[in-house]
């Protein structure tokens, strides 16, 4: 969608998204209601594709505007877990992966149905790697042919903390409530490893990486970190 569009929902998701113009960051302002309004428990954007999950279907709606015209949707009533890039929609989560092309939106196609130990809480890609956290680990699985999708590797985290990730090719940043943030090395989708951790000063509810950034929501207020990694393509 257009960098100077942001699309929002509430927590809890049954207020529904907005349409938020920040060509000026100073001063973000609130745009008319999107026609594609409803509830949204999460929501995802790739390229000028906006992907929604409200209770019971995902809904890909046009990015391009901030009206957010519906384009197609997906029943979803198991509320699986939901991520997507390149065209490609993931639904995951009691022990069920589902990858769908959306290439065109008004019809996605699945490409594979498969039984495999996903629990979807919070999924996330980057490059060909499929990432699934969960409370005390990080499992990886390799979507290179989304047709036949291929577990790869399980990052084991300490305790029993469920967090939130951020993705990056060759890196996954995961935050916990306690735990400050977790660097970890996915270049080898089969043995990921501990790269680096940083200890935030209050709880972590949120991270995202933007280019060489890392920002994190925190409850003191919002982190930016500067950090590199030695891989152009970041999500």
């Amino acid at each position: 969608m257009p960098p100077e569009h942001i699309v929002a929902s509430d927590a809890a998701g049954s207020a529904g998204m907005l349409a938020v113009d920040i060509s000026d960051p100073t001063l973000p302002r609130v745009m008319d209601a999107p026609a594609g309004g409803g509830s949204a428990f999460r929501v995802l954007a790739d390229g000028d594709l906006v992907i929604v999950r409200d209770a019971y279907k995902i809904r890909i709606l046009d990015g391009s505007t901030p009206a957010l015209l519906p384009l197609g949707e997906w029943p979803d009533p198991a509320g699986l877990g939901v991520a997507a890039q390149d065209s490609l929609l993931i639904l995951g989560g009691n022990d069920h992966l589902v990858i769908l092309s959306i290439a065109d939106p008004s019809a996605p196609t699945i490409l594979s149905d498969t039984q495999m130990d996903i629990n979807g809480m919070e999924l996330g890609i980057a490059g060909n790697v499929l990432y699934d956290l969960r409370a005390a680990e990080l499992v990886l699985v390799d979507i290179s042919d989304p047709r036949h999708p291929v577990r790869r590797g399980v990052y084991s985290r300490d305790g029993d903390i469920f967090g939130f990730l951020a993705p990056a090719d060759g890196y996954a940043i995961i935050s916990s409530d306690f735990a400050g943030l977790e660097v970890v090395d996915t270049s080898d989708p089969a043995r990921p490893v501990l790269a680096g951790t940083y200890q935030t000063l209050s709880a972590v509810v949120d991270v995202a990486v933007l280019d060489d950034y890392l920002v994190a929501a925190t409850g003191s207020g919002l982190l930016v970190l500067r950090i590199s990694f030695p891989y152009a393509h970041r999500r």
